[in-house]
């Protein structure tokens, strides 16, 4: 028993915080829905023969070509279906479920992903003591919140896919046997919910691109090597496939049906300003977006700031720990450049590369970053840059922050070897858990988006499944724009 919590108590502590913000951000009686959401539970077999014929839209209009990777959720609607055919769960509970699944899988890949780079030559217990400040600070930093606050099945999706996905395939550069080619696909298959928003999978490939220099660089482009990044690519594509060609014959052909939609034309320049006024370094490195800027109907029926709860806690002394966190991330930068630590350089291209997104339109990146808006396409591809971009930066925001915490310990073991672990893991637990402490609050899910539905939408359900399915629904009026 003692040795098996001193090898996983790390994943019983992630878990054990996970579950606690999953229970305090829980409302019996209530759904999980408004602002962006699926709700496949409302009718499981529709969804999944939408799913099926998802390349053409046939129940929208007179039907269309589909712009959006809809295939891509039927594995993550094929596991919640039956975890309500089994009455595993109610519908009622299905999104809940499913945003606290992926709260409780990203801090752990986040974990497992520190030990097999930045961390893998030290020694097990060590090893397994820095990486539990990535899953700690992956879990408890503001761009988790902001995804979290309004969660969307594909944005939460990839929060928890991208780590473990990034440590699948690196476990196959690493021993590239049928064991791990299998973990890779399977990874890799129900990976796929993440990529309904099909931009994601162009960040993923981008994230993945520095890691298969470095391995052909460090493998001074054996044949092995390049076989090895060949199958990797070719188990993603092959795993992905079903929604990614189709979704790629629309970039290819309808593309302008995307850049000429009247609600990009509306919404498209007021997301570039929003991105642009967030952009700076200073909220970039917070890890603040735009999002801080919405508004929404209170109780009062006056409008107030979504995240208000949020904004007057970062005004307190608490909200100092955010720079401070900046400095020890920053600091882990560089320790982990100098002490030579694994994978310091592909760490460093993506964090970069992250960071060249989030500032966007803004020093010192515009000169570039200007060039990349001319193209139309680019410009819808990552309109919103938080929400696409957000993921990978805090994932490896997580990883320096950890090898900043290395440098601490280090410190820390000269005053005693016997405390040095302990006062880490509580300092680095109390202090983000103070910096974040409306979250334990029952503030990690806005508090709109827990609401009860009434009975009257069911009965409208149930009335029109009783309607001649050949019709159509007109919303009126029509905007003319």
């Amino acid at each position: 028993m003692r040795h098996f919590f001193t090898r996983f108590w790390p994943v019983i502590l992630l878990l054990f915080l996970t579950l606690t913000l999953s229970f305090l951000n829980f409302e019996s009686h209530t759904w999980l829905t408004g602002w962006d959401n699926l709700h496949p539970e409302f009718n499981f077999k529709l969804d999944l023969l939408r799913g099926f014929s998802s390349v053409w839209q046939e129940y929208r209009g007179p039907g269309l070509l589909a712009g959006m990777a809809h295939a891509a959720d039927l594995p993550r609607v094929l596991v919640l279906y039956l975890l309500n055919l089994l009455h595993l769960i109610t519908p009622s509970f299905t999104r809940y479920f499913w945003a606290f699944l992926m709260l409780i899988l990203g801090p752990l890949g986040a974990y497992f992903l520190a030990q097999t780079t930045i961390f893998s030559k030290l020694g097990p217990s060590t090893r397994r003591l820095l990486s539990t400040t990535a899953g700690l600070f992956y879990l408890l930093n503001l761009s988790t919140i902001q995804n979290f606050y309004t969660p969307f099945e594909g944005f939460t999706s990839f929060y928890a896919a991208l780590p473990w996905l990034l440590l699948a395939t690196l476990n196959y550069f690493r021993h590239p046997n049928r064991k791990n080619f299998l973990i890779l696909a399977l990874t890799s298959l129900l990976s796929a919910p993440a990529f309904y928003v099909q931009t994601l999978f162009l960040v993923y490939v981008l994230t993945l691109l520095p890691f298969i220099f470095h391995h052909l660089l460090t493998n001074k482009f054996s044949i092995r090597s390049l076989k090895t990044i060949f199958l990797s690519l070719t188990v993603l594509i092959i795993t992905q496939a079903y929604w990614l060609f189709p979704s790629s014959y629309f970039a290819l052909t309808h593309s302008q049906i995307t850049v000429a939609a009247a609600q990009n034309q509306v919404a498209t320049r007021e997301m570039l300003l929003r991105n642009q006024e967030y952009g700076d370094l200073k909220n970039v490195f917070l890890l603040k977006g735009f999002s801080f800027d919405y508004v929404d109907l209170a109780d009062n029926n006056s409008f107030a700031l979504m995240l208000s709860p949020w904004i007057s806690h970062l005004a307190s002394p608490a909200g100092y720990l955010g720079y401070f966190f900046l400095l020890l991330t920053l600091l882990g930068l560089i320790y982990s450049f100098f002490k030579r630590l694994p994978f310091h350089g592909p760490l460093t291209a993506v964090f970069l590369l992250s960071a060249f997104f989030l500032i966007n339109n803004n020093p010192p990146t515009q000169p570039l970053y200007a060039l990349i808006n001319r193209l139309p396409l680019l410009t819808q591809l990552f309109r919103t840059v938080f929400t696409k971009w957000s993921y990978s930066f805090s994932l490896f925001y997580s990883l320096f922050f950890a090898a900043g915490c290395f440098w601490i310990y280090n410190l820390l073991l000269k005053i005693s070897h016997k405390l040095a672990p302990i006062l880490l893991t509580t300092g680095t637990l109390i202090l983000l858990i103070v910096y974040t402490a409306p979250a334990f609050q029952g503030n990690l899910i806005y508090r709109n988006v827990r609401q009860p539905i009434p009975q009257d939408y069911f009965d409208l359900f149930s009335y029109m499944q009783t309607q001649d399915p050949n019709t159509r629904i007109a919303n009126f009026p029509q905007n003319t724009f």
